[in-house]
């Protein structure tokens, strides 16, 4: 069986399971609290007009949750693996470690798209017209393909730091709960990065997910709102692609490798724990 056909039947093992867990939906009430108050953050001093907010604030919604998973989802998918020994038998079969956690990984976009879809039908029972017609929005959902694929990248390079860090396993890991956090705050999913302090103008622009959420928002008809070129955007997310797939996978291999020296510790609040 070839690497797409493992990687086919994890995830059907486990999408279903990891659909019909949801609890984790209670976390976007979260997302609908920070929603609310930067909607009056808006009315009270951004540039954007009346009737652009709603609209604004609920593309943002649709997006967030797809970038959250794919820049925390590796990590999440590795930690869920390690502590329910799935890695340690996987680590004993000829399948390599990394398919079993991109499988996980992608079987957990079954939860956040009903997230997503969720938020499409808040907008269409509040009365929102979204009177564009299939070729802008079938571009925004490649657009946000392709962001979700290089986010998946920079997820997958950071969740190497539960390889090779071995006293932040069964913790929560703070450079990822802030970098999660710093992300969805200030991406431009709520409110425009225009509008940041200009150092954190400067760091948003940093984040793969300012570029995935700017582009999307340009081809909705947002234009007014993200003013780097999409060439750019685009060709700023391939060079972030290119260099951390690479060397994720090399600190991944080189991580397992660290792994079964040390042997797989799981600790008894741990053991078992499904997420």
């Amino acid at each position: 069986m070839g690497v797409l056909g493992k990687v086919f039947l994890i995830v059907r093992m486990s999408a279903w399971s990891r659909l019909m867990l949801l609890t984790g939906l209670l976390m976007e009430f979260v997302h609908v609290l920070l929603a609310v108050f930067f909607y009056f953050f808006l009315m009270s001093s951004s540039s954007l007009s009346p009737d652009l907010w709603v609209t604004y604030i609920l593309t943002g919604l649709l997006i967030l949750p797809l970038l959250d998973w794919s820049f925390s989802g590796p990590y999440l998918s590795l930690d869920n693996a390690y502590f329910n020994m799935e890695l340690q038998w996987v680590c004993l079969s000829p399948t390599k470690p990394i398919t079993l956690v991109l499988a996980q990984h992608i079987a957990g976009y079954g939860r956040v798209i009903v997230s997503s879809l969720m938020y499409a039908v808040s907008g269409l029972i509040l009365g929102l017209e979204f009177n564009l017609g299939w070729k802008p929005i079938l571009k925004a959902l490649l657009a946000l393909l392709y962001g979700c694929v290089v986010t998946s990248g920079v997820g997958l390079l950071l969740s190497t730091m539960f390889l090779h860090m071995s006293r932040i396993r069964g913790l929560s890991n703070p450079v990822l709960v802030f970098l999660s956090f710093f992300s969805t705050n200030f991406c431009g999913a709520y409110f425009p990065v225009g509008d940041l302090p200009l150092v954190l103008r400067a760091v948003s622009f940093v984040l793969p997910q300012t570029h995935v959420v700017g582009l999307v928002r340009m081809i909705l008809g947002q234009e007014q709102i993200w003013s780097v070129s999409p060439i750019i955007s685009m060709g700023y997310l391939a060079v972030v692609f290119l260099v951390s797939v690479p060397l994720a996978y090399k600190l991944f291999e080189t991580g397992i490798l660290r792994v079964k020296r040390e042997g797989f510790i799981i600790p008894p609040q741990r053991s078992f724990v499904k997420w």
